[in-house]
């Protein structure tokens, strides 16, 4: 089973079958009315063609809309309350806030800030590619307009900001980058902050077919009036509303045309409300789905130390997993983690298994499954072949050793095995690991 290939299996099942429903209600309840109306009203046939734009501005609405209800769930995970109360790190703050805006396409940031408006933590998505920042590079957003906002809101309270262009280290970044942010402060009086960056919508609208070189569109907000021309966008700030709104306004050569959705449904479904009843249930639905599916994936098979797959997901989906029998499996033990625990305290023995887990998915990439049974003990399931593995394990061995835990060497002892039959695999590698941990035990002996 492919976490990520289910997940979005669930999200195509869920928006495909919303989409049929809403279009076969709309179809049977409202297309004689519907065509009735196009037939002798000229201002609706002046909409159709652009139609387009006023879809993705109801897009736009929607993912800010549904961002709200996220950040809310996210506020709610029991990491996000631990650490509010100070009982959990921003490490494990850090990986939910990584694997948050791994799933999400529009969010471009999503950043912690402490209770004076400097980045404590900070990740972000550019061209799918997601990184940590590091202390040196968070920066200090106690002059930002939003911040002085929040910090004026009480504890879980959601606020919106402003469209306007991302600004990074005091300058707009340029390409202009449209963004959004949802915040939310948390009991500790720090803040939850979700940039949602609308960059790749407003590309596709420049690029699209109806914007040529007579045609504009404008996105009037709040704050400010976004130009969209062929190939080419740019704003004009200007305050009118603390309260967010977006409307799109098309402009052709001479002639000015407002596209607002309620023209078309106002005009069209004068008695919708069992439509709006009906969508709006779907939608509840779909959300709920979504919102439990999203909290299984995140915490339920996740652990949350290594980000590796955890026990849990050993137990219940491996026989999940398609041709299970056909996977290489290694049994991989870190060694001398009681050592360093008895030692050192458990703080260290963390960054034991935290450096393994570490440079394991490193080398074992999407096609391998990385699982922590527990305390020091890793499952990798490939579909290499044995010498192969026995290759990066050994190169994985060699880079280990060369560092160190309070001068204690980090090394591991692992078992490789391919049969017909996971178990068997299973049980023969778990032997080759003992028996292996029991030559490095022998040979340390003889070395005193």
């Amino acid at each position: 089973m492919n976490l990520q290939k289910e997940k979005m299996k669930l999200l195509y099942i869920y928006i495909s079958t919303s989409f049929i429903l809403i279009v076969i209600i709309i179809y049977g309840l409202f297309y004689p009315s519907y065509k009735e109306i196009l037939k002798n009203n000229i201002e609706l046939e002046k909409l159709k063609n652009e139609k387009f734009a006023d879809e993705n501005i109801i897009t736009l609405r929607e993912n800010i809309d549904y961002s709200k209800n996220f950040i809310l769930f996210l506020s709610n995970l029991k990491t996000i309350k631990n650490y509010e109360k100070n009982n959990t790190s921003e490490k494990e703050v850090t990986l939910i806030l990584l694997n948050a805006i791994e799933h999400f396409d529009f969010y471009h940031q999503i950043r912690l800030l402490d209770k004076n408006g400097k980045e404590k933590i900070r990740v972000e998505k550019n061209k799918n590619i997601i990184s940590v920042f590091s202390k040196k590079n968070l920066q200090d957003k106690s002059h930002r307009y939003y911040y002085k906002a929040m910090k004026k809101l009480p504890p879980h309270t959601i606020w919106t900001s402003n469209l306007d262009a991302n600004i990074e280290h005091k300058k707009i970044e340029i390409p202009l980058n449209p963004t959004i942010r949802l915040g939310l402060k948390l009991l500790n009086d720090e803040f939850l902050v979700i940039n949602i960056s609308l960059q790749k919508e407003f590309k596709k609208i420049s690029e699209s077919s109806f914007l040529d070189d007579e045609n504009v569109l404008y996105i009037e907000t709040n704050s400010n009036v976004w130009i969209i021309k062929n190939e080419l966008i740019n704003y004009i700030p200007q305050y009118k509303s603390k309260n967010f709104y977006m409307k799109g306004l098309f402009i052709k050569k001479n002639n000015i045309e407002e596209l607002k959705k309620e023209v078309l449904f106002n005009e069209i479904f004068k008695n919708s409300n069992r439509l709006l009843l009906i969508i709006f249930s779907i939608f509840f639905i779909g959300y709920i789905l979504k919102t439990f599916w999203h909290k299984k994936t995140l915490l339920a098979y996740n652990d949350s130390l290594t980000n590796c797959y955890n026990r849990n997901f050993f137990e219940n989906e491996i026989n999940k997993i398609d041709k299970i029998n056909f996977y290489t499996v290694c049994f991989v033990d870190v060694n001398n983690l009681k050592q360093i625990n008895d030692n050192f305290g458990h703080i260290q023995g963390d960054k034991l298994i935290i450096a393994v887990s570490r440079i394991l998915r490193t080398y074992f990439h999407k096609d391998a499954f990385i699982i922590r049974l527990g305390g020091d003990e890793f499952i990798i399931l490939s579909k290499l072949n044995e010498l192969h593995l026995k290759t990066i394990l050994n190169k994985i061995q060699n880079k280990l050793y060369r560092q160190k835990i309070n001068s204690i060497p980090i090394s591991i002892s692992f078992g490789i095995s391919s049969t017909d039959n996971f178990y068997i695999s299973l049980k023969l590698a778990e032997e080759q690991m003992y028996q292996m941990k029991n030559n490095l035990k022998k040979l340390k002996t003889k070395k005193k």
